[in-house]
């Protein structure tokens, strides 16, 4: 795993290599596209060694189907082949501790490296894929938010499979957990259904996008016009 300064030092790196050229659309600017795509991929990498032990148990929580026969009901299973959830989770300080206790702090990073990976082809694919609509000469009068939510798409979609390897990933223990463990592992569901549920992921992400870039100019705009 890498150190918060092997980050920095890559971090530092990546700036040095790109050139420093920029290009605008309207009020909305970014630096080098090649160099906005690798800073946000590496930025959100590190951000995932915070935030994937509390995806981790968001995913658990989702997926839990309570305890006792009433668990085994809502999910049509009458017989006794599958034993009930011992616990019902609760919140997520609640699922980490139960999941650090049964199945060791290392669990917690389940899906760590599927979950980096998704990160850098999401916002590589994003910013790109904005980068050249808004570029594009017979496209410079479509509003950001249309750019964005195109772009969010597009990188959604191409991402979806990763996605859906590092929720499984991350759901694995809570499945032997709530009876058995998944349907699918989640090298079986990029081999059987890479792309199942891809166009859900797309439009949420598309969405995302369209508000991020949008709420982005907004507010460069209005600092600009606050401190000129």
């Amino acid at each position: 795993m890498a150190s918060a300064q092997d980050l920095l030092w890559n971090c530092k790196s990546i700036r040095s290599y790109f050139s420093e050229a920029s290009f605008k659309t309207s009020s909305f600017s970014f630096s080098a596209p090649q160099q906005d795509a690798a800073i946000a991929a590496l930025a959100s990498c590190a951000a995932c060694l915070a935030s994937n032990p509390i995806d981790v148990a968001r995913v658990r929580l989702q997926l839990q189907r309570g305890t006792g026969a009433a668990s085994n009901a809502a999910a049509g299973a009458a017989s006794t082949s599958l034993p009930p959830a011992p616990v019902l989770l609760r919140g997520p300080l609640d699922a980490i501790g139960y999941i650090v206790r049964h199945e060791g702090a290392s669990a917690l990073m389940r899906g760590l490296s599927a979950a980096m990976t998704y990160n850098v082809v999401l916002n590589g694919v994003r910013f790109s894929a904005f980068s050249a609509l808004s570029t594009a000469p017979t496209l410079e009068t479509v509003p950001t938010v249309a750019n964005g939510f195109v772009a969010g798409y597009i990188a959604g979609y191409i991402a979806a499979p990763i996605a859906q390897a590092r929720t499984i990933q991350q759901g694995e223990g809570g499945a032997a957990r709530a009876g058995g463990r998944s349907q699918l592992s989640a090298g079986e569901a990029l081999r059987l259904k890479p792309f199942a549920g891809a166009s859900s992921w797309a439009l949420r992400n598309a969405g995302h996008t369209a508000i991020l870039f949008t709420l982005y100019e907004r507010f460069q705009e209005s600092l600009r016009a606050t401190w000129p």
